[in-house]
């Protein structure tokens, strides 16, 4: 490896010579092309990367400056929440951190070296789209005693959303000191009101629809399922249950998304349009907008919502949707602060093609004067 060549002493390396390393082993990041399933990149302080690029000439047209002025050792604490160790939501790049190759990272750090923490992040295959995984799934894993009644202690697990669930149920019995794994079953759940079910260890999180806060309980075999303390879901109680409101997970910095989505979830007939009667508009010919796909990725995201309403979960991960609409608009790809009206408009006018039964749209030519005398 190229960062085993240059983990020497940082002294014998001049800076401008580092700046000059890392450009070569570095590789220019991009949200819609993060590269191959399996490669890894690493986030780096926006901070402590603007301090090094001064002090080696990367960002004052190769005036390098003294060593007493260079940057200290590599320091990620502001990127981290140190209640649970994970990274921060709501970072931007460019803004709070850098993507760095995992060559230049390890160079980096033989070179300053420092508490870090490193922050690697992989690149994942969901459905047939690469992406970097900037946010892993934080579940809440919880266990049982031998007679089924659930133990207070709970952890938090951080784990990709492409991890089977059996590789899931071994990180978890590491997690709380469970040595025999076949012993215990592995449940789980969305919400504090949802019943625990028991799903197929051979599918991925993501096939699971596993989202953000998703609890695990590892369940004693020993334990009968009638005695563990499992609280009824709203539908198991007597009588109907009021379906609740649910809310659109932040998936970064989709704050922006999430609000104008919520506006249109609650606009009268949009949704009950998007249930049925828009296939018959559906436009999958048309050489403008998605070819129905955006229009189709926000029906079965209102489809996704009305059955947490009815389930109870509580929240739905807009993810699929997101990948679809940064396809139609590549600049929305990625975790940067974006505009809500911007979003809202280009949504409006790309769903809008996606149910125009026009095949072709002729041109209009609009009249500058019509008729109307140059000289007034």
């Amino acid at each position: 490896m190229v960062y085993c060549l240059i983990s020497q002493c940082r002294s014998s390396v001049a800076d401008w010579r580092q700046l000059e390393i890392v450009n070569l082993v570095g590789a220019t990041f991009s949200p819609s092309m993060p590269g191959l399933p399996g490669e890894t990149w690493y986030l780096i302080a926006e901070r402590w990367w603007k301090k090094w690029c001064d002090s080696t000439g990367g960002s004052d047209g190769g005036q390098s400056k003294t060593r007493e002025q260079g940057p200290p050792s590599i320091d990620n604490s502001v990127l981290v929440d140190h209640a649970h160790g994970f990274l921060r939501v709501g970072l931007s790049q460019g803004v709070d951190y850098e993507v760095i190759t995992e060559s230049a990272w390890h160079a980096l750090l033989a070179w300053y070296g420092g508490p870090g923490p490193p922050l690697p992040r992989k690149v994942i295959d969901i459905d047939g789209r690469s992406e970097l995984e900037m946010y892993p799934l934080r579940l809440h894993v919880s266990r049982t005693d031998e007679a089924g009644n659930v133990l207070l202690l709970e952890r938090s697990l951080e784990i990709s959303r492409i991890t089977l669930l059996c590789d899931v149920k071994e990180a978890a019995c590491a997690l709380l000191d469970i040595r025999e794994k076949e012993d215990v079953v592995l449940c789980h759940r969305r919400g504090p009101v949802v019943d625990w079910e028991v799903a197929d260890e051979r599918k991925s999180l993501h096939a699971l629809q596993f989202i953000d806060g998703h609890r695990l309980l590892l369940r004693s075999k020993s334990a009968q399922p009638s005695s563990t303390e499992f609280p009824p879901s709203p539908s198991s109680k007597g009588g109907k249950s009021r379906p609740i409101e649910v809310g659109l997970q932040n998936l970064g910095n989709t704050c922006y998304m999430n609000a104008a989505l919520q506006c249109l979830i609650h606009t009268p007939l949009l949704p009950e349009y998007f249930g049925v009667a828009y296939q018959c508009d559906l436009n999958t010919q048309g050489k403008w907008g998605m070819g129905g796909k955006l229009a189709v990725a926000w029906a079965e995201l209102l489809q996704d919502i009305q059955r947490a309403r009815l389930e109870g979960s509580g929240v739905v991960a807009p993810r699929d949707f997101k990948r679809i609409f940064s396809d139609f608009k590549p600049q929305f790809a990625g975790w940067k602060q974006q505009d809500a009206q911007e979003f809202l408009s280009m949504f409006l006018a790309g769903l809008s093609d996606d149910v125009n039964k026009t095949a072709e749209k002729p041109y209009i030519e609009l009249k500058d004067s019509d008729g109307r005398p140059d000289k007034t």
